[in-house]
């Protein structure tokens, strides 16, 4: 069997709208290398089939868990089969989605060129990954994974209820909160089973990262996990954010006085 890289492969994760995708962007910059399929957030295409399927994750005894780790395993050290790799590009093409080629056959090249660059660290970019953490961390000591956390006000006002309809009941939130209540607890839940991961993996293998520190001071930031990936020696970049719609508001959200312990517990302040 090949080789697996030496170099760390990176997991990058968090709550829709939270960031991600500058964090991709910041990872690119810094000369790690971007999935092989990915959409204008810098999802990895891949993964986001294979996650789209709650069940993957809440269906008891169903064995998807474990399929998933195994395609998984497959796809990020570039030992799948054809079969595996026609069946995945198939499944994309099926979506016809604008940003991926229509032709099977020119994903096919893409992909292959993608795997056989073996230039460097590479990261893979999905929001719902961090659902997966204990697994995947647990089982490939190979992976280092960041999750994006952003301004708990601010996420409790999105208006992307998806992740909230997806996966409130797996983190027991209750149908009766209002969705602001509602996704301000999925953000406080999420925060600390992350935190709670972090002490158990040790910050060498997970990073929470707030992407307010991104937007801040993206070259101290670019630093500081270049050192966290012992590749001081890559050359770093700063993203253009200004290109990005997913930037932080000037004008503060709206909090509440309930929300502040949460809040300053993952270094915000907190509401009046």
């Amino acid at each position: 069997m090949e080789t697996r890289p030496t170099e760390p492969i990176v997991l990058v994760a968090g709550l829709g709208g939270s960031g991600t995708r500058l964090f991709a962007e910041l990872l690119e910059s810094m000369g790690l290398v971007e999935p092989a399929l990915t959409n204008r957030s810098k999802d990895d295409l891949i993964l986001s089939r294979w996650l789209s399927d709650a069940e993957v994750r809440c269906a008891p005894n169903s064995g998807k868990l474990a399929v998933f780790l195994a395609e998984f395993e497959a796809y990020v050290h570039g030992h799948q089969t054809e079969a595996q790799l026609d069946r995945w590009l198939l499944s994309l093409q099926r979506l016809n989605h604008p940003i991926l080629p229509r032709k099977r056959a020119e994903m096919h090249a893409s992909f292959l060129e993608w795997r056989e660059n073996r230039s460097g660290p590479r990261f893979f970019k999905e929001p719902n990954l961090h659902i997966f953490y204990p697994e995947l961390l647990g089982q490939f000591q190979e992976l280092k994974a960041i999750y994006v956390l952003r301004d708990g006000r601010y996420m409790a006002h999105s208006k992307n209820l998806n992740q909230l309809e997806r996966w409130g009941e797996y983190f027991g939130i209750s149908k009766n909160r209002s969705p602001e209540d509602a996704l301000f607890r999925l953000w406080e839940l999420s925060g600390r089973r992350m935190n709670h991961l972090a002490g158990k993996f040790g910050s060498e293998r997970l990073l929470l990262l707030r992407l307010e520190e991104l937007i801040e001071d993206p070259s101290a930031l670019a630093s500081r996990i270049s050192t966290w990936l012992n590749l001081n020696d890559l050359i770093i970049g700063t993203p253009s954010f200004h290109k990005s719609e997913h930037i932080p508001r000037s004008k503060p959200h709206p909090g509440k006085p309930e929300w502040n312990s949460a809040l300053l517990e993952f270094g915000y302040s907190g509401s009046d």
